[in-house]
This record gives structure tokens, C-alpha cells and sequence, in this order.
């Protein structure tokens, strides 16, 4: 079989068989690029690929009809057959050779136009974002922070902080939902990349994945992205950003790069900003309370030079919270310490009056607790300070309704 098999292939490529086809396919994809792309104005290649992909209905027929049509023409099918080989291996050999030829068409073709969606990973393994705000984003199987969903960490002054997995996940997905199919040019050089900006990327995102096969193998994968904006409407970089100045609206026009491949696609302005956009801030926990409140046991609260404290106890629709032998009838203080979510996030100290602060008891190992204050910042927002270390600004409204919640726990109308 491997004899008929390598004398197929032989024929194909040292006659002109393999070549006129292929010549073929090319022109006929030229073709629909002339009308689809050219003369229609339409920059989207997929209809393209439909298109050419009507040829093959053309070439099987012709290939497959000549293969055994061709051996009676020749009369070399009566050597054929008295050869120390089956029927079922002459027809597989032959069958064979046809499938190579197929492949390396279909295979120039994928070359000459490319696909460069990215695949939808679930889980990264490492995700590294080079640019205005770098950052490198691991996965870690065991949850190092105290919420038990926590798996992707950075780390920030030495120390692994958690990232929201959710929003991770999202920009993941947001990855896998690049619509690259705008495509610039197919073969680009160091001069197309300089046009399009991408000789030196204003972002650079590189994905870390695992595989796994149905037998339980494991394949790693590596993949990057280039993303940058025309370099005439680049951002200066002793300017503010473009997108804060215009309040986030103006079009911009942007371009992306799947590795070291040679097209060059367009991307839209929302596709350009949901790439731009994620750093630490976005991506980190918005919530204030840095646990999941099932796993609180008692809260210390000073509020106006005074002390009070509310216990917890019980697990799901049983759980109940207390201030001293009285039951709370409502989830006010609850609901109020779940809500307090960051505005916006900050580093510097506190200057304002202390509004409020509370100390968390965890029902954890070693028995940990978390202190939280809040200061008077401005008209509108107070400054979250988590053990010790500013974070965030929370707008006030939040913080009253937690003082309220206090109070209506303390005169016993909660």
C-alpha cells in the first residue's frame, strides 16, 4: 500500500496535476477577493473563504474520477492488480494520496489568508499584560486569600494579591471574542508593522494554557497578542490619556497581531478599549469586605467614640446575627457590610476625620481577623482603609447606611 500510496503522490507532483489545481484554487480565491474585497469594499475575508471553498466541489470530482479511470486509460491496471497487494489496499493507497492532496491545498490556502480568532480558554495558567501597566497574573490551584474562589494572583509590593476571578474569566473572554476577520494585510514587514504601529505594540498580551487530551496528556500552549493604535493618534506620553480627555467616546483607530504572524488585522474601538482597559484596578476585587461574610463570626464596630459588638452564628438560612442577647430581626448590618464596594481605588493616606471602623473575627484557622476604617475624604466618597493600607475610595452614601445600620442595631430597632 505504501508503494501505490508514494507512486500516487509522485505522479501528482512531477506532473502538472497538483500544480494546475493548485493554481486553480488560487485564482478562483482571487477572484472572489477582487469582487468581495476589491470592487464591494468589503473588508470582512470570510466570505472570501466561502467563496473558494465552492472550488473543491469542482476539484474532488475531477481528482477522484481520474484515479482508477486513469490506469485503464494507460492499460497499466492489469499490472496493478498483479501486484502482491489487495484490491482494498490499492483503492486505500490511492484513497490516500488524494486526502495529502486535499490537505496541502486546503493548508496553502489557511497560509495565504490565516485565521487568527484566539481559542476560548477557561482556565489560565499565566496571563502577562505588557505595556502603560504591565502586569503578570498566575493561577493558583489552592486559594492563598480567604475567599476559596480566589485563583488568579499578582503580585503588588511583594506581596500576592487576589484578582476577581470573575472578571478574569471575562477578559478572557474577551480574548476568544475578537472578531479578527478585518484583515490589513496578509504579509507584513517591518515597514507594514511600523504603519500600523505594532513594530512597538502599546499593549502586548501573552496567554498560558493547558491542554488536556481525551487519554488525560497534557499539551502547554502559548499564545500573544499585539494590540496598538495608528501611530498618528497614538497617546503622548506627557499627556494625560486620550480616552479620559474625551471621555472615553472618540473613535480611535487600532490594529492587533496573533504572534509572530504576518497579518495584520483591524479592530474596533470597543474590541481596542476592553483590551486597554484591564490593569490591577480592573481586575481586582471591588468588594471591600476582603471575605465572604459566612465566614465572620464577630464584628467589633467604634462608631462615635464607642464600642459595640455583633456576633454570628449558624450556616445559610440559619444563620443569625446578635448584639448581646438580643437576635437581630433584620439583615441591615449584613446587607450594609456586603454593599460597600470601591468607587474608585487610591493609595494615599488618610486627612480627613474617622467616620466609622470595624474589626472582623473569622471562623477560619489560626482564627483571623481583618480591621477596616473609614475616613472623611470628600463630599462624596470616604477612603477604606483595609489593615492598615488605604484602598479605595467608597462612596459615602454606603458608609451612612452603615452607620444607620449600627445605630438601629444598638437602639434595638433592627
Amino acid at each position: 500500500m505504501s508503494a501505490i500510496f508514494k507512486h500516487e503522490l509522485h505522479n501528482y507532483f512531477h506532473s502538472l496535476t497538483a500544480y494546475v489545481f493548485g493554481a486553480f484554487l488560487l485564482a478562483f480565491v482571487g477572484i472572489g477577493a477582487m469582487y468581495y474585497n476589491i470592487q464591494a469594499a468589503v473588508s470582512n475575508f470570510e466570505y472570501v473563504l466561502s467563496f473558494g471553498s465552492l472550488v473543491f466541489v469542482v476539484i474532488v470530482p475531477i481528482l477522484t474520477m481520474r484515479v482508477i479511470a486513469e490506469e485503464k486509460k494507460q492499460k497499466t491496471d492489469q499490472l496493478l492488480y498483479s501486484l502482491p497487494i489487495t484490491t482494498v489496499q490499492v483503492i486505500l493507497g490511492k484513497y490516500l494520496a488524494l486526502l495529502v492532496l486535499y490537505v496541502l491545498l486546503g493548508l496553502l490556502i489557511r497560509h495565504l489568508t490565516g485565521n487568527g480568532n484566539l481559542a476560548y480558554v477557561e482556565r489560565a495558567d499565566q496571563l502577562s499584560i505588557q505595556g502603560e501597566d504591565s502586569l503578570q497574573i498566575t493561577w493558583q490551584e489552592e486559594s492563598s486569600s480567604y475567599r476559596e474562589e480566589d485563583h488568579y494572583f499578582v503580585t503588588v509590593d511583594g506581596e500576592a494579591q487576589p484578582l476577581d476571578t470573575g472578571l478574569v474569566e471575562d477578559f478572557l473572554y474577551t480574548l476568544s471574542a475578537l472578531n479578527l476577520t478585518e484583515y490589513m494585510t496578509y504579509n507584513a514587514g517591518e515597514d507594514d508593522l511600523a504603519t500600523y504601529g505594532l513594530d512597538d505594540p502599546e499593549r502586548t498580551i501573552t496567554l498560558d494554557y493547558t491542554t488536556q487530551d481525551e487519554d488525560g496528556s497534557e499539551t502547554a500552549h502559548t499564545v500573544s497578542l499585539a494590540v496598538s493604535r495608528a501611530p498618528a493618534e497614538r497617546w503622548d506620553d506627557t499627556q494625560t490619556d486620550a480616552g479620559t480627555e474625551t471621555g472615553g467616546e472618540e473613535e480611535v483607530t487600532a490594529y492587533a497581531r496573533v504572534d509572530d504572524s504576518p497579518i495584520v488585522y483591524k479592530i474596533t474601538t470597543q474590541e481596542y478599549r476592553a483590551l486597554m482597559d484591564a490593569s490591577y484596578d480592573t481586575l481586582r476585587h471591588k468588594e471591600i469586605l476582603p471575605v465572604d461574610l459566612e465566614q465572620v463570626s464577630q464584628v467589633d464596630v467604634t462608631l462615635d467614640g464607642a464600642s459595640y459588638t455583633v456576633t454570628a452564628s449558624g450556616e445559610g438560612e440559619e444563620r443569625t446575627w446578635s448584639y448581646g442577647e438580643q437576635v437581630l430581626e433584620t439583615s441591615a448590618l449584613p446587607d450594609a457590610l456586603q454593599a460597600l464596594t470601591a468607587d474608585s481605588f487610591i493609595g494615599e493616606g488618610p486627612t480627613g476625620q474617622e467616620e466609622i471602623s470595624f474589626t472582623l473575627h473569622l471562623s477560619l484557622e489560626g482564627e483571623p481577623t481583618v480591621s477596616i476604617q473609614f475616613y472623611r475624604y470628600d463630599g462624596a466618597c470616604c477612603l477604606a482603609v483595609v489593615d492598615g493600607q488605604p484602598t479605595a475610595l467608597v462612596p459615602r452614601s454606603q458608609v451612612v447606611d452603615l452607620q444607620e445600620a449600627v445605630y438601629a442595631v444598638v437602639l434595638g430597632e433592627s
